[in-house]
């Protein structure tokens, strides 16, 4: 395995364990009301990355058997009103992304090394993108959420 395909199964390998240690103490009162002053809750944010991580995976899998579709875009604020972050579970949420998680490294541990870099899609504002630098841009996503997340809980400073 090439280092850019390791590095990015690696990377995206780490968001779940990191995510449930972040979760592990909070519960759903406390992730409702905790907010990082730029508008959502930790719910919220949670719900965001579990859309985005389906979104990501349909994006890849899309890539790895068309070349290259185009990639639709989204509003995650509309996504947010339309599927009622504010009210969804916690718990399930989390457990939902996690599956959705590993479904996404099973598929791409599939893939042969060759289809990381020859299979792309195309963004509507980055443009070409192959398979290994859409994984790359996954971790990217998580940790500015996650980061979103540690500000609202109160568990650190912003940098």
């Amino acid at each position: 395995m090439s280092f850019p395909i390791g590095r990015a199964l690696l990377s995206i390998q780490q968001t779940p364990v990191l995510l449930q240690a972040l979760l592990r103490d909070v519960d759903q009162a406390r992730a409702s009301q905790a907010r990082d002053g730029e508008g959502w809750n930790v719910v919220e944010v949670l719900c965001h990355l579990n859309d985005y991580e389906q979104i990501f995976s349909e994006r890849i899998q899309s890539a790895s058997g068309e070349n290259p579709p185009s990639m639709a875009a989204y509003n995650p604020d509309e996504m947010a009103v339309e599927k009622r972050y504010a009210e969804q579970s916690l718990t399930a949420t989390l457990e939902q992304l996690l599956a959705r998680r590993r479904a996404l490294i099973a598929f791409l541990k599939g893939l042969a090394p060759e289809e990381w870099e020859a299979r792309a899609g195309i963004h509507p504002a980055l443009g070409r993108l192959t398979i290994t630098e859409q994984v790359l841009i996954i971790p990217l996503h998580d940790v500015n959420h996650m980061e979103q997340m540690i500000r609202a809980l109160g568990l650190g400073e912003k940098f």
